[in-house]
């Protein structure tokens, strides 16, 4: 019994460690303009963030922040804007209200702002900006329902995408789109029949349908540059789980132990964020990584008092960006900088040889 149970001790500490999951972070929460609230949405391979953040006065404005300052990106003269997405150029694309309350897309370069028009209503967003500089979002069209369609912005055009073709009760089409990767490939989701949203992906001048985790609708939120796609997407029973789509399939990425799960970001490596539910029914940012959901609270010192509820996105080095509840119980955005090599274990193969040689010199003291 005993020459048998050691290598069973050893396969068991073999699968332990292969699922470990060792990373270094450096926390940082993220200020306000004086008011009380602030999220972060975005964040670029050299650690720029975009986001937004309330002010005295209580709106919210768009911010840039790098290298520990946060900027006031301001509005076309309205109330309030925000910042939604940046590229490795630090360009930063979002939303901003007019002068007569519109909300209309903003793209802000070099300190200054654009107003990017619309399809031809009055209302429009930028959602996503890639490193050539073309930007998708969603715009009011010119039809009496003001229905919105995604959209391509590019050398001063913006085009419209179309959609899945699906009708609202009153005719209308509708889609949204959220990012954009560096080959042009487009996500977000569009209606495909009354009432029932789908996620697509639109490449080559087709919108394609990605179907669901089982419920009627999905979202896709993001992509990356092998055109792996995540969102979320209601299973058979009715809860939000967290997916990834890839090579013609949607996988359901499980939770944290609750019912429901989101993801909203994937980088170059294949490394998901999102938000999931919690055993105990909290909301927390989880990490996804060869097949591990892992809570991001792990990795931040209990003595921060502060719970990070979602994480928006990760950039090329392994950096995330989010927000939470700080010990004040306010909403904050932060950022998780990555100061050591995400997945930082033995390789796997290294463990088995180790373990192997292990068991063998354990055998053959075990046989003399």
């Amino acid at each position: 019994m005993k020459l048998y149970f050691m290598p069973a001790v050893l396969l068991s500490m073999l699968i332990i460690t292969s699922h470990t999951y060792s990373a270094e972070y450096r926390f940082v929460e993220l200020g306000t303009f004086g008011g009380t609230t602030s999220n972060a949405y975005d964040i670029n391979d050299f650690g720029q963030v975009a986001g937004l953040a309330r002010t005295a006065e209580g709106y919210n404005h768009a911010f840039a922040y790098n290298s520990d300052i946060m900027t006031d990106l301001g509005t076309f003269g309205g109330t309030t804007s925000m910042a939604i997405g940046t590229n490795n150029s630090g360009k930063i694309v979002g939303y901003a209200l007019t002068t007569e309350g519109y909300q209309q897309a903003l793209l802000y370069e070099s300190g200054t702002k654009t107003n990017l028009g619309t399809l031809g209503s009055h209302t429009s967003t930028a959602a996503a900006i890639n490193n050539s500089g073309q930007i998708i979002g969603s715009s009011n069209t010119t039809d009496a329902a003001a229905s919105s369609h995604a959209f391509l912005y590019y050398s001063g055009t913006m085009n419209d995408i179309g959609t899945l073709g699906g009708l609202t009760s009153l005719g209308y089409t509708i889609s949204y789109a959220n990012d954009i990767n560096n080959n042009g490939q487009i996500v977000g989701y569009s209606l495909a029949t009354i009432g029932q949203y789908h996620a697509y992906v639109y490449q080559g001048g087709t919108m394609s349908d990605l179907g669901t985790l089982g419920g009627n609708t999905s979202i896709a939120k993001a992509i990356n540059d092998s055109g792996q796609i995540v969102g979320y997407s209601p299973n058979a029973g009715g809860n939000d789980r967290a997916f990834l789509y890839q090579g013609g399939i949607m996988s359901d990425l499980g939770t944290l132990g609750g019912t429901t799960s989101q993801a909203h970001n994937i980088n170059s490596n294949g490394v998901i964020v999102g938000t999931s539910q919690t055993a105990s029914g909290q909301t927390h940012a989880f990490l996804y990584d060869d097949g591990i959901m892992i809570d991001l609270n792990t990795f931040v010192d209990p003595s921060e008092n502060f719970t990070l509820a979602r994480a928006t996105a990760i950039n090329d080095n392994g950096d995330i960006v989010g927000y939470g509840i700080n010990a004040s119980g306010q909403t904050r955005g932060f950022i998780l900088y990555n100061e050591s090599n995400l997945n930082a274990v033995p390789e796997p193969a290294t463990i088995i040889l180790s373990l192997i040689g292990a068991v063998s010199l354990f055998i053959k003291r075990r046989m003399k």
